[in-house]
């Protein structure tokens, strides 16, 4: 309740403001003043040039302009009807609508924007106000539980949807301020979206990584398993033969920045030529049965050629690997790189493609790595 008399006076406020900016310089002497029928929202932006509403406005609570119900997770945006002039205040209605042609020009124009679906999402379709009343508040409201069940990645664009009012029972209605473009901030209302899902190798990692034999021979499940929080790569003292990957679909815009970064440790005794550890990003998977090197990219015709990022982490070499670096601290820092496609020191990369494939990579031909470790493997956006 103290939300909406906070923002039912930001609403007089703005709706004098907006009057003052609508009524014309021969309306003002008139007796009564222009009767006119509008959306205050419309002018709180940037005063009636765009029509742009942001939720959060301005991020200060003596603004705020939603509130939320916790107990059906529903986000109620703020909106509404003002009525203009001096003349007695008589009840009259308006309708509501959606421009669904507005809001796309308007997504087209919002950094990031993206429509609203319209499943989530209700409105009155008629609001009155009453008898001795100036304004009266409705609600755009979001089922915010249907909103991150079907679209979680909207936490990093702007809703956009154009809501406005017409056929006012009475009075005139100002056109200029009859519709509010309402921008939603996704990241303000959405959990933040882990581009890596299970990179943190916990309790439940093991449903988001999917494990293939690049090898015709099978493979021996003892060498890279999920455990403890990590994923632990050692094939022991002995020599062996194992091209092992671990790999997952991940999500990612063209031509966005992006940085990888691992937690990594080596100990033991990793042999100087035939293995390698390394992560790939790669916008195809590894198939069972077919040994690819992502680093080389030498692909055989089942994989088609693409755009590789890609690491190496040389757990053997000890001039540039990380046995060489103290056995272990935070990648990128801590491992060279190959540069294809990745800079070596900040870890960033830039994509051509949507879809990806994260790909951790585990190879020994009658060679070994030594214990490897890696944890808390992410992709954050630059």
């Amino acid at each position: 309740m103290k939300n909406i008399k906070t923002f039912l006076l930001l609403l007089s406020v703005t709706a004098l403001c907006a009057a003052a900016v609508s009524c014309g310089k021969d309306d003002s002497k008139q007796q009564w003043g222009s009767a006119l029928v509008y959306m205050p929202q419309a002018a709180m932006g940037d005063g009636a040039n765009s029509n742009v509403y942001n939720v959060p406005l301005n991020n200060n609570a003596l603004t705020k302009n939603y509130s939320m119900d916790y107990v059906t997770n529903t986000l109620n945006i703020f909106l509404g009807v003002y009525r203009s002039g001096l003349q007695p205040l008589q009840a009259f209605s308006v309708d509501v609508n959606v421009d669904e042609a507005a809001t796309a020009e308007a997504v087209s124009n919002t950094i990031r924007g993206i429509e609203l679906p319209a499943e989530v999402y209700t409105l009155p379709t008629k609001v009155t106000v009453e008898n001795g009343e100036r304004e009266k508040v409705f609600y755009l409201s979001i089922d915010m539980a249907k909103l991150l069940e079907d679209y979680p990645l909207y936490a990093k664009n702007r809703m956009v949807l154009v809501v406005g009012i017409s056929n006012p029972t009475k009075y005139v209605l100002n056109d200029k301020l009859s519709q509010t473009t309402v921008v939603i901030d996704g990241a303000s209302f959405l959990p933040a979206i882990k581009i890596v899902k299970g990179g943190d190798f916990g309790a439940d990692a093991a449903s988001s990584w999917t494990f293939t034999n690049m090898d015709t021979a099978p493979m021996n499940p003892s060498y890279v398993q999920i455990k403890s929080g990590a994923l632990v790569a050692d094939a022991g003292a002995a020599n062996v033969t194992a091209h092992i990957a671990l790999w997952q679909q991940i999500q990612l815009e063209v031509g966005h920045v992006y940085i990888l970064s691992a937690g990594i440790t080596c100990t033991g005794n990793g042999q100087v030529s035939g293995s390698e550890v390394a992560i790939a990003i790669a916008p195809t998977h590894p198939v069972d049965g077919v040994v690819f090197d992502y680093k080389r990219d030498v692909q055989p015709v089942v994989i088609s050629n693409g755009d590789y990022r890609f690491c190496d982490l040389d757990t053997w070499n000890t001039t540039r690997g990380i046995l060489a670096l103290g056995g272990g601290g935070t990648m990128p820092q801590i491992s060279t790189w190959n540069d294809q496609g990745m800079d070596k020191t900040t870890g960033q990369f830039t994509v051509k493609y949507d879809t990806y494939y994260i790909i951790l990579i585990f190879n020994a031909t009658n060679s070994r790595w030594g214990t490897v470790t890696l944890t808390n493997i992410t992709i954050t956006e630059q």
